[in-house]
């Protein structure tokens, strides 16, 4: 069988994946890989930050580009290592002779140093070698006979993220230009890691009057249940997400829905700006679900009641109530 490897892109999406919250079962569903291999990828590829940056010395990181270049040193290092022997024909012969005859490696590297001066191995690198594609047919003469092939595994079929999923590319310029009360940006702020709550973050591109639900998780079917809580209390004619799963169910909300190209969120820069005046309230890593829906309430009406340079100093509640009132 073929072991695929995890690309640059699969390591971006459990990034970004693992960022907000989600679990390695949970991942590994969406790129097609198993909860192991992502389980195995984030503690083989994190790195502890020093000092820099907004994260304090000492946590443990998961970053794409540095996962990607660890991979790239391990595999080197392991090609070297290999090389010692693939390169050597007396060294791999003599190898492969007392492997047959059932030598462990630690007796088969101590007989060669012993009697070579100018090359030494290590048992270590046998078992490497035993263990790679070159000498593993020399396993059944270990005495643990410790190789096992990996079992064949069902293919995964790689779930698309966001069915049916229409680009902020073909987003009409009426939306672009803020031209109409009603065409909505949306988000999630979520608890610390391994917490549950969120909160559904939702916002007037006009009039940048913001809507908050509370979330007792992010499934995607809970995710539609607020929207559609939402929309009962203000007409949406069409929102703007990123590409989280918990938005899959983006056609059941009644509205158009467009998404930002991936790794781009800077593409509803206004429900993103809204997510920074809320952690005022609601700082990074504590668990929303501490916070009460009063209290979320009397966060949202400071932010909505508050005059913005943009408005022309009016605040939100004033610009909606200002458009609504002409329709």
């Amino acid at each position: 069988m073929t072991y695929k490897q995890l690309s640059k892109t699969d390591r971006q999406e459990i990034y970004l994946l693992n960022k907000k919250g989600y679990s390695c079962s949970e991942i590994g569903d969406v790129i097609g890989k198993d909860k192991s291999t992502i389980s195995r990828e984030l503690r083989r590829n994190s790195i502890v930050l020093e000092g820099k940056g907004r994260s304090p010395p000492g946590e443990k990181v998961y970053l794409p580009d540095k996962a990607e270049y660890k991979k790239y040193q391990r595999r080197k290092y392991c090609k070297i290592t290999l090389k010692k022997i693939t390169s050597n024909k007396e060294l791999r012969d003599y190898i492969d002779t007392k492997l047959q005859k059932y030598w462990s490696p630690e007796q088969i590297a101590e007989r060669w140093n012993n009697e070579h001066d100018e090359l030494k191995i290590s048992y270590l690198t046998i078992y490497k070698y035993v263990y790679s594609a070159q000498g593993q047919k020399y396993h059944e003469y270990l005495y643990s006979k410790r190789y096992k092939p990996k079992k064949r595994r069902k293919n995964k079929t790689k779930r698309q993220m966001i069915p049916n999923r229409i680009s902020i590319e073909y987003r009409p310029e009426s939306i672009n230009n803020r031209e109409n009360i009603g065409d909505f940006e949306g988000d999630l702020i979520v608890s610390a890691q391994g917490e549950k709550a969120a909160l559904l973050t939702t916002i007037d591109r006009k009039s940048r009057i913001l809507f908050a639900e509370k979330l007792n998780n992010k499934k995607p079917s809970h995710i539609e249940k607020k929207m559609k809580k939402i929309r009962r209390k203000i007409n949406i004619d069409s929102i703007t997400l990123d590409n989280g799963i918990e938005f899959k169910n983006h056609e059941k909300y009644g509205c158009k829905t467009y998404f930002c190209n991936p790794y781009s969120s800077w593409e509803k820069g206004q429900i993103e700006y809204a997510n920074r005046l809320i952690r005022r309230f609601i700082p990074k890593k504590s668990n929303i679900a501490d916070y009460s829906h009063k209290q979320i309430q009397k966060f949202v009406d400071i932010i909505n009641n508050t005059p913005r340079k943009c408005l022309g100093f009016k605040t939100p509640i004033e610009i909606y109530m200002q458009e609504t009132s002409k329709q």
